[in-house]
């Protein structure tokens, strides 16, 4: 009764949370009986609540969103405000002090087609009498080197490029994570049927102990003959062992995965669904160039050596630039242009510089190269392992299927096998060692066919990651509620 309630304490906060945070699972119930086991559903919940893999991708996260801000503000407007205020001891003209205070302002656009515009203005009042001022206006544009809207906007580009790659990585820890926590689910699912079964066999062991003893005081069978019952009921009880410590070591993986203290109970669903899915190799490997998070960072990666390699083509051209400038003294704080004794000066030039001796920029460029030769083979590379691991995956799908349809036919077999041994020794048509030996093959068939049905649900599994559905297939979304192109914000970092 203990270990139910704190069961349904766990799952409950499990549900509070799992509602609250930046990822959840559709499936989760809302209430939770006193008899209700954990579903592996629920342990998916969980995990991703409690990771700590998962707490540090998403911190990770805020910093890599915040990266992406900066970047995408290149071409936003820098603003600067400042006062001064400052005092000339003597004056070499007038041999008196004189004292100046007053205010300046900046403003700095990045044109997207390379240029900068700034704009400065510069307020003084001298003596707390004369006032001037002073408006700087003036605009540069790279005509070789840096021009063009590609190379403005490179930096951008990688950023955003970086940016999904970061919620890609995001999705492949969540997918690693997922898959984690189904084998370790199913490991520990597995290892309490094998223990259920070893149980039973002791149970049957036991039943033929206690028939053997009656045929014995019956005068039926020699009491040396017991002697192997009892042996095999000793190696039956040596099994149990044998698989309770398991189960505890699964369980124990799964609580380790979990991030949940050890001593929290984990009743778990006994049931197996298998739903028939049939794969086609080529619409499989589609869905794997569509979906994959390792394929897509790869691609994303290409472009990115692209960008780059572009980039550095370009600063191996000669600076050439076009320079306007134009300045506006005021020399009574008035307008600029609306008094006669305002001053105004525009000037128009270009500056070529080339650069000779310089092998940095070469340097530069062919580390791009190699990097665009690089990522090109990268990408040829995961195609063909994409294609290789989703042929041995659809294959073992479908081999696995086969060998579990012989072993529930060979499992039915070994069962009435069994069941016909058990009818000939009540009558005294068989003996010990042959009840013995059916038993064994019964419990080898009952292994064998628990065995085979998670061993193709984990390939299901395998194969699911290797298309990149796992999220989708159990209903795992990530939270966009400040940018449909970002996960959520975690409240604590803001």
């Amino acid at each position: 009764m203990h270990a139910d309630k704190i069961l349904k304490l766990t799952v409950l906060l499990l549900i509070v949370s799992i509602t609250s945070g930046p990822y959840y699972a559709q499936s989760v119930a809302t209430e939770l009986r006193s008899d209700q086991r954990l579903t592996l559903q629920d342990c998916i919940s969980l995990a991703l609540q409690n990771n700590r893999d998962l707490i540090n991708a998403r911190w990770n996260r805020e910093v890599q969103k915040l990266s992406y801000r900066v970047a995408k503000d290149k071409f936003v407007p820098d603003l600067a405000f400042g006062v001064f205020a400052d005092e000339e001891v003597r004056n070499r003209m007038t041999n008196q002090p004189i004292e100046s205070a007053g205010f300046t302002s900046r403003v700095t656009l990045n044109v997207p087609f390379g240029g900068a515009l700034s704009m400065n203005w510069d307020n003084r009042l001298i003596n707390n009498d004369q006032e001037s001022g002073q408006l700087t206006l003036r605009f540069t544009q790279p005509l070789l080197r840096g021009a063009g809207w590609g190379v403005s906007t490179a930096s951008v580009k990688i950023a955003g490029l970086r940016e999904e790659n970061s919620i890609l990585t995001l999705k492949n820890t969540l997918m690693s994570t997922v898959v984690s926590v189904v084998f370790a689910y199913r490991n520990l699912l597995l290892a309490e049927m094998r223990t259920e079964n070893a149980e039973l066999s002791l149970k049957r062991a036991r039943e033929l102990l206690a028939t053997n003893n009656l045929l014995i005081q019956a005068g039926r069978m020699a009491q040396q003959d017991l002697l192997q019952t009892e042996a095999s009921v000793a190696s039956r009880e040596i099994d149990v062992l044998r698989a309770q410590n398991n189960a505890d070591r699964a369980r124990f993986a799964l609580l380790d995965i979990l991030d949940i203290p050890l001593d929290t109970p984990l009743p778990l669903d006994p049931s197996i669904t298998i739903t028939p899915r049939e794969y086609f190799f080529e619409t499989s490997l589609e869905k794997a160039f569509l979906k994959r998070p390792d394929y897509l960072r790869t691609m994303n990666n290409l472009e990115v050596v692209e960008t780059q390699h572009m980039v550095a083509r370009n600063n191996n051209f000669w600076d050439l630039d076009l320079t306007i400038s134009s300045d506006y003294d005021d020399a009574y704080g008035s307008l600029p242009l609306l008094e006669g004794q305002d001053e105004s000066r525009l000037q128009i030039g270009l500056r070529l510089t080339a650069p000779f001796g310089d092998l940095t920029r070469r340097e530069q460029l062919l580390s791009a190269k190699v990097a665009l030769l690089r990522a090109k083979n990268d990408l040829t590379e995961i195609k063909q392992q994409i294609e290789v691991e989703i042929t041995n995956e659809i294959r073992s799908v479908e081999v696995l299927s086969e060998q579990l349809n012989l072993a529930r036919r060979a499992l039915q077999l070994s069962q009435r096998a069994y069941d016909v041994e058990q009818e000939k020794l009540k009558r005294g048509l068989s003996s010990n060692f042959q009840i013995t030996r059916v038993g064994d093959d019964l419990l080898r068939a009952q292994d064998n066919e628990i065995e085979l049905s998670i061993a193709l649900l984990n390939a299901i599994t395998v194969l699911d990651r290797g298309l990149g559905e796992t999220l989708e297939i159990w209903n795992i979304e990530l939270d966009h509620q400040s940018d449909p192109n970002l996960p959520h914000l975690n409240p604590a970092l803001e």
